[in-house]
């Protein structure tokens, strides 16, 4: 028995090294798994910024159309009156005016915070994808180091039990 024993050391110290690297290649996969869905989520959130941008950009537009609209029935109407298209008449057009660009220039500036907000999830999404690589890559050397220690820690066994 006590001539097997050196076997069953390394058998052991195999085995040991084996179960490292197994545990070490289901970490690493994991956490490629979480950096892909990472990046997946980094795609998404720049393709729903440009998707933000088009559609602010859309809204601005359709904002500006219908504005002209009613400003060109407020003139008519301001003229259909009889009251003209000067004095307080022209101050009223201004006012409409102005306050549609600035109708116009929020929905704008709405579609850019929306779209910024979204870049910053792609940005974070990005981060954490590189952070589950860098993990992964760490469970990879650690699952090569705990094997070499196992076998290096088996190979000492024996070496006592031989000596």
């Amino acid at each position: 028995m006590a001539a097997a024993a050196p076997f069953i050391m390394a058998g052991s110290a195999v085995v040991s090294a084996i179960g490292a690297m197994n545990s070490a290649d289901a970490s690493a996969a994991n956490y490629n798994a979480q950096a892909d869905a990472a990046a997946a989520n980094a795609t998404i959130a720049r393709q729903n910024a440009a998707s933000a941008l088009a559609v602010s950009g859309s809204r601005v537009d359709a904002d500006r159309r219908k504005s002209a609209m009613l400003l060109g029935q407020q003139r008519a109407a301001l003229l259909g009156a009889g009251i003209g298209a000067d004095g307080s008449a022209a101050d009223v057009i201004a006012q409409s005016t102005g306050n549609a660009e600035l109708d116009a220039l929020n929905e704008g500036y709405s579609g850019r915070l929306q779209a910024n907000n979204y870049l910053n999830q792609g940005l974070m999404a990005d981060a954490q994808s590189g952070a589950a690589r860098q993990s992964a890559s760490n469970a990879e050397d650690a699952g090569f180091f705990g094997a070499a220690t196992s076998l290096l820690g088996g190979a000492a066994k024996i070496a006592g039990a031989m000596a």
